[in-house]
């Protein structure tokens, strides 16, 4: 797998809030508003470096696009996750999906990742996302353990 810093949203980005929506660390400039989706397929590889914790707390991923790169403002969402339970957030869990094209009206110039933590405040949890050209065989295992 191809992984371009460039095109990175997070890099075990922290998860741990209270009830909040997350912008992605960084966010992917398309150069012009265009439709992400057609022409040479891209993937969103999305990956829990850390199991998400927190009582009652829900966790919703979007990838959108928006006008702009640091905010995010009024984004066009391309892919949503649903809104999932912690538990469904567990260390390791990965999502490889082809970007999507975008909604009518025509993509927007920013590709980012919003994280919408909903229900109770998260503990803990990490999550790395990024677009790639191809699946990866990149996985993450809990770190402190010995094999006998």
């Amino acid at each position: 797998m191809i992984n371009d810093v460039l095109a990175r949203f997070s890099t075990a980005q922290s998860l741990a809030t209270t009830v909040a929506t997350l912008t992605s660390e960084g966010s992917y400039d398309q150069g012009v508003a265009k439709d992400a989706g057609p022409g040479e397929p891209n993937r969103l590889w999305l990956s829990m470096t850390t199991a998400l914790v927190g009582a009652s707390a829900t966790m919703e991923a979007q990838l959108v696009t928006s006008a702009s790169g640091t905010a995010l403002s009024s984004p066009k969402v391309l892919w949503s996750s649903g809104v999932q339970l912690v538990g469904f957030w567990t260390l390791g869990l990965t999502f490889v999906i082809p970007v999507p094209t975008s909604p009518v009206g025509g993509g927007l110039r920013y590709l980012g990742m919003l994280y919408i933590i909903a229900g109770a405040t998260t503990s803990a949890g990490a999550v790395t996302a990024t677009l790639v050209k191809d699946g990866p065989e990149q996985r993450f295992y809990t770190n402190g353990f010995t094999v006998s």
